[in-house]
Protein backbone atom coordinates (compact mmCIF):
# COMPACT_ATOMS: atom_id res chain seq x y z
CA UNK A 1 0.00 0.00 0.00
CA UNK A 2 1.46 3.42 -1.18
CA UNK A 3 1.81 5.87 2.04
CA UNK A 4 0.82 9.67 1.24
CA UNK A 5 4.65 10.61 0.60
CA UNK A 6 4.29 8.96 -2.57
CA UNK A 7 1.71 11.47 -3.91
CA UNK A 8 3.45 13.69 -6.29
CA UNK A 9 2.46 17.36 -5.67
CA UNK A 10 3.56 21.00 -3.71
CA UNK A 11 5.67 21.15 -0.38
CA UNK A 12 2.77 22.37 2.70
CA UNK A 13 3.62 24.89 5.19
CA UNK A 14 2.62 21.72 7.61
CA UNK A 15 5.15 18.91 5.89
CA UNK A 16 7.37 17.55 7.62
CA UNK A 17 10.64 19.86 7.94
CA UNK A 18 14.25 18.13 8.94
CA UNK A 19 16.94 20.02 9.28
CA UNK A 20 20.00 18.11 10.13
CA UNK A 21 21.09 15.90 7.69
CA UNK A 22 24.23 15.23 9.15
CA UNK A 23 24.83 18.89 8.84
CA UNK A 24 22.04 21.77 10.13
CA UNK A 25 20.66 23.36 6.96
CA UNK A 26 20.91 27.32 6.82
CA UNK A 27 17.75 29.30 7.17
CA UNK A 28 18.07 31.00 3.75
CA UNK A 29 17.74 26.85 2.15
CA UNK A 30 13.87 27.54 2.45
CA UNK A 31 12.94 24.58 0.95
CA UNK A 32 15.50 21.78 1.60
CA UNK A 33 14.40 21.11 5.24
CA UNK A 34 11.46 19.88 3.08
CA UNK A 35 12.91 18.26 0.14
CA UNK A 36 15.13 16.73 2.18
CA UNK A 37 12.92 15.10 4.90
CA UNK A 38 10.92 13.69 1.97
CA UNK A 39 13.14 12.14 -0.63
CA UNK A 40 15.16 10.52 2.62
CA UNK A 41 11.94 8.44 3.33
CA UNK A 42 12.56 6.57 0.24
CA UNK A 43 16.68 5.41 1.06
CA UNK A 44 16.35 1.99 1.89
CA UNK A 45 19.79 -0.33 3.47
CA UNK A 46 20.03 -2.11 0.63
CA UNK A 47 19.82 0.52 -2.11
CA UNK A 48 22.61 1.56 -4.72
CA UNK A 49 21.77 5.13 -5.42
CA UNK A 50 22.47 8.24 -7.45
CA UNK A 51 23.00 12.02 -6.23
CA UNK A 52 22.86 13.53 -9.57
CA UNK A 53 23.92 17.08 -9.77
CA UNK A 54 24.39 16.87 -6.21
CA UNK A 55 26.35 20.18 -5.59
CA UNK A 56 29.80 20.35 -3.60
CA UNK A 57 28.50 21.64 0.07
CA UNK A 58 25.10 20.36 -0.27
CA UNK A 59 24.57 17.65 2.55
CA UNK A 60 21.72 15.44 1.38
CA UNK A 61 24.49 12.73 -0.44
CA UNK A 62 26.15 13.01 2.98
CA UNK A 63 23.00 11.36 4.54
CA UNK A 64 22.58 9.30 1.68
CA UNK A 65 26.26 7.96 2.61
CA UNK A 66 24.90 7.05 6.17
CA UNK A 67 21.55 5.39 5.13
CA UNK A 68 22.38 3.08 1.43
CA UNK A 69 24.45 0.23 1.10
CA UNK A 70 26.17 2.00 -1.63
CA UNK A 71 26.56 6.10 -2.73
CA UNK A 72 27.54 8.14 -5.98
CA UNK A 73 27.46 11.41 -6.49
CA UNK A 74 27.90 13.59 -9.62
CA UNK A 75 27.81 17.16 -10.82
CA UNK A 76 29.57 19.14 -13.35
CA UNK A 77 31.40 21.20 -11.21
CA UNK A 78 34.98 19.24 -10.71
CA UNK A 79 34.94 20.54 -7.57
CA UNK A 80 33.18 17.21 -6.20
CA UNK A 81 35.74 14.74 -6.48
CA UNK A 82 37.82 17.29 -4.53
CA UNK A 83 37.56 16.42 -1.03
CA UNK A 84 39.69 19.57 0.35
CA UNK A 85 37.57 21.96 -2.21
CA UNK A 86 34.26 19.88 -0.94
CA UNK A 87 35.59 21.20 3.18
CA UNK A 88 35.93 24.12 1.97
CA UNK A 89 32.24 24.69 0.36
CA UNK A 90 31.03 23.16 3.75
CA UNK A 91 33.15 25.42 6.15
CA UNK A 92 32.08 28.65 3.79
CA UNK A 93 28.56 27.44 3.46
CA UNK A 94 27.89 25.91 7.30
CA UNK A 95 30.66 27.28 8.92
CA UNK A 96 33.29 25.70 10.72
CA UNK A 97 31.46 24.14 14.02
CA UNK A 98 29.13 22.33 11.59
CA UNK A 99 31.97 21.19 9.46
CA UNK A 100 33.45 19.81 12.35
CA UNK A 101 30.38 17.69 12.87
CA UNK A 102 31.23 16.09 9.10
CA UNK A 103 32.99 12.60 9.82
CA UNK A 104 35.97 12.41 8.46
CA UNK A 105 35.67 9.22 6.48
CA UNK A 106 32.10 9.93 4.98
CA UNK A 107 33.31 11.36 1.50
CA UNK A 108 35.37 7.97 1.04
CA UNK A 109 32.30 6.15 1.36
CA UNK A 110 30.63 8.10 -2.08
CA UNK A 111 31.90 7.80 -5.60
CA UNK A 112 31.88 10.94 -7.24
CA UNK A 113 32.07 11.86 -10.84
CA UNK A 114 32.28 15.05 -12.36
CA UNK A 115 29.58 14.31 -15.10
CA UNK A 116 26.99 16.48 -16.95
CA UNK A 117 23.19 15.24 -16.51
CA UNK A 118 23.47 14.35 -20.22
CA UNK A 119 26.44 12.15 -20.61
CA UNK A 120 26.21 10.28 -17.23
CA UNK A 121 29.55 7.59 -16.44
CA UNK A 122 27.66 4.65 -15.22
CA UNK A 123 26.50 1.37 -16.68
CA UNK A 124 23.28 0.41 -17.86
CA UNK A 125 20.63 -0.95 -15.32
CA UNK A 126 22.47 0.04 -12.31
CA UNK A 127 20.88 2.03 -9.97
CA UNK A 128 18.05 1.38 -7.60
CA UNK A 129 17.29 4.54 -7.39
CA UNK A 130 18.23 8.51 -8.55
CA UNK A 131 17.74 11.16 -6.29
CA UNK A 132 17.59 14.73 -8.20
CA UNK A 133 17.02 17.68 -5.84
CA UNK A 134 16.30 21.26 -7.12
CA UNK A 135 18.32 20.59 -10.43
CA UNK A 136 15.46 20.82 -12.87
CA UNK A 137 14.74 24.52 -12.71
CA UNK A 138 18.69 24.94 -14.01
CA UNK A 139 18.27 23.44 -17.07
CA UNK A 140 16.62 23.66 -20.24
CA UNK A 141 14.00 21.78 -22.01
CA UNK A 142 16.60 19.73 -24.37
CA UNK A 143 19.34 19.16 -21.29
CA UNK A 144 16.31 17.94 -19.23
CA UNK A 145 15.66 15.16 -22.20
CA UNK A 146 18.55 14.03 -22.73
CA UNK A 147 18.76 13.71 -18.62
CA UNK A 148 15.19 11.92 -18.25
CA UNK A 149 17.04 9.46 -21.53
CA UNK A 150 20.08 9.23 -19.18
CA UNK A 151 18.33 8.42 -15.98
CA UNK A 152 16.28 5.93 -17.97
CA UNK A 153 19.53 4.34 -19.39
CA UNK A 154 21.63 3.91 -15.58
CA UNK A 155 18.14 2.71 -13.87
CA UNK A 156 17.22 -0.88 -13.11
CA UNK A 157 14.02 -1.91 -14.27
CA UNK A 158 11.06 -0.22 -12.06
CA UNK A 159 14.22 2.12 -10.69
CA UNK A 160 13.05 5.41 -9.27
CA UNK A 161 13.83 8.72 -10.10
CA UNK A 162 13.12 11.00 -6.88
CA UNK A 163 12.90 14.64 -7.57
CA UNK A 164 11.90 18.14 -6.80
CA UNK A 165 12.21 21.70 -8.82
CA UNK A 166 11.03 25.50 -8.79
CA UNK A 167 7.55 25.68 -10.20
CA UNK A 168 6.88 27.84 -12.34
CA UNK A 169 10.05 27.83 -13.39
CA UNK A 170 9.96 24.45 -14.44
CA UNK A 171 6.93 23.69 -16.35
CA UNK A 172 5.02 20.33 -14.87
CA UNK A 173 3.14 19.40 -17.99
CA UNK A 174 6.75 19.70 -20.15
CA UNK A 175 8.18 17.52 -17.07
CA UNK A 176 5.79 14.92 -17.21
CA UNK A 177 5.99 15.04 -21.75
CA UNK A 178 9.63 14.39 -20.94
CA UNK A 179 9.39 12.29 -18.39
CA UNK A 180 7.08 9.37 -20.57
CA UNK A 181 9.28 10.14 -23.60
CA UNK A 182 12.44 8.73 -21.39
CA UNK A 183 10.54 5.41 -20.23
CA UNK A 184 8.68 7.31 -16.56
CA UNK A 185 5.64 7.66 -14.86
CA UNK A 186 4.67 8.34 -11.95
CA UNK A 187 4.35 6.39 -9.06
CA UNK A 188 2.15 7.21 -7.36
CA UNK A 189 -1.19 9.88 -7.04
CA UNK A 190 -0.43 12.98 -8.41
CA UNK A 191 -2.41 16.41 -7.71
CA UNK A 192 -0.90 19.41 -9.65
CA UNK A 193 -3.79 22.16 -8.29
CA UNK A 194 -2.10 24.88 -5.90
CA UNK A 195 -2.82 23.94 -2.42
CA UNK A 196 -3.90 27.14 -0.32
CA UNK A 197 -1.28 26.34 1.77
CA UNK A 198 1.49 25.28 -0.28
CA UNK A 199 5.20 26.37 0.94
CA UNK A 200 6.72 29.26 -1.14
CA UNK A 201 9.68 32.21 -1.21
CA UNK A 202 9.81 34.93 -2.97
CA UNK A 203 13.67 36.02 -2.15
CA UNK A 204 13.89 35.56 -6.61
CA UNK A 205 10.00 35.93 -7.08
CA UNK A 206 7.72 34.05 -5.89
CA UNK A 207 8.64 30.07 -6.07
CA UNK A 208 6.85 27.09 -5.02
CA UNK A 209 8.26 23.89 -4.70
CA UNK A 210 6.82 20.59 -6.00
CA UNK A 211 8.38 16.88 -5.36
CA UNK A 212 7.39 14.32 -8.27
CA UNK A 213 8.42 10.31 -8.02
CA UNK A 214 8.66 8.66 -11.19
CA UNK A 215 8.91 5.34 -11.69
CA UNK A 216 10.67 2.94 -14.55
CA UNK A 217 8.82 1.23 -17.25
CA UNK A 218 8.90 -2.03 -17.64
CA UNK A 219 9.62 -2.95 -21.14
CA UNK A 220 7.20 -4.71 -23.41
CA UNK A 221 6.99 -8.22 -23.18
CA UNK A 222 8.07 -10.02 -26.20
Amino acid sequence: MLTEAWTSRFFKHDDRKERDFVLKLPDAWWSRSYEYGWAASFVEAEDIVLDAASGISHPFKFHLATSAKTVYACDIDSRITDDQAIMEDVIKDFGPEESARLPEDLLRNIHRAEANLTSLPYEDAFFDKVFCISVMEHLDVSVQKRAWEQFSRILKPDGYVIMTFDYPTVDISILETLAELGGFDYAGPVETEMPADALFNDQWGRLYCYRAIFRKKKPPST
